[in-house]
């Protein structure tokens, strides 16, 4: 991936980020899952997905829009940042998700909020 344009990244990895927000915004954790390496898969139990949603959903709501903001590469793994606007909070929030790509293709292997 490193060698690739950030648009052909984006191109790849905007999708993925809009499933884990929709999986977010639905109240489903498989969906939320999807992209995540099964190591991700295996700490984002159910218990911890409804403790996370139940403290940040109510601040947050559903997401509106997400805007591409960096790529930073590096060598094993590629981190993007996206602004992502909601319907409970007037001022955007970060989200900045890293993705790798093993042999079976790209995967996330971490995503985090800051808001």
């Amino acid at each position: 991936m490193q060698s690739m344009s950030d648009q052909e990244i984006l191109a790849i990895v905007t999708p993925m980020a809009e499933t884990m927000l929709t999986g977010w915004d639905e109240n489903n954790r498989e969906k939320f899952n999807s992209y995540f390496s099964e190591k991700v898969r295996q700490f984002i139990t159910q218990e911890e997905f409804d403790m996370q949603r139940a403290e940040m959903f109510p601040v947050l709501g559903k997401h509106t829009n997400l805007t591409f903001i960096d790529i930073q590469k590096k060598p094993t793994e590629i981190e993007v940042r996206w602004e992502v606007t909601c319907t409970e909070r007037s001022l955007p929030w970060l989200v900045t998700c890293v993705f790798s790509k093993p042999e079976q293709g790209v995967i996330m292997t971490a995503a985090w909020p800051k808001y």
